[in-house]
């Protein structure tokens, strides 16, 4: 693990990525002995040429070359993501570079270790007039479909 006190600039298509608490459901009793696979997006690099394969007498993937043709990083600071997959090595999460930045643990991964980026859990969604017209609307909604459920039985 290494400790960072300043400021870091990801690279290529790298990810900062601040681990966030699991939570259980609340209709299902679960024990989980793992690391956090969701997270807050810190920093993110500007993206990378991917490689491409050409066929010769080798094979389909006889050469590998990167392409010309850049890609930009899909995901964005502030996202909400989840990661794919556990590692093999310890069956504990992952094995991702782990850092101490600014005292707090962050993880350093790549864009395609992200499997889903969860825009229902992000913070800034919507704007505080967005929320005041929504939410009332929803606590409606949400009371209609109850009471229908207890009507119907």
């Amino acid at each position: 693990m290494e400790i960072v006190n300043g400021s870091l600039r990801m690279m290529g298509d790298r990810i900062l990525l601040k681990p966030m608490d699991w939570d259980a459901s609340k209709t299902v009793i679960a024990i989980r002995h793992g690391r956090p696979v969701r997270g807050e997006v810190i920093a993110v690099g500007p993206g990378h040429h991917p490689i491409k394969y050409t066929r010769n007498e080798k094979g389909p993937r006889g050469l590998m070359d990167y392409s010309k043709r850049f890609r930009p990083t899909e995901v964005q600071s502030g996202d909400i993501v989840e990661l794919g997959g556990l590692n093999a090595y310890d069956g504990k999460g992952y094995a991702f570079t782990e850092v101490l930045f600014n005292g707090v643990l962050h993880l350093i991964c790549q864009e395609r270790d992200v499997c889903i980026v969860r825009d229902d859990l992000r913070g800034d969604q919507f704007t505080a007039a967005e929320r005041a017209r929504i939410v009332p609307r929803y606590e409606a909604l949400k009371a209609k479909r109850i009471a229908s459920v207890a009507r119907n039985g």
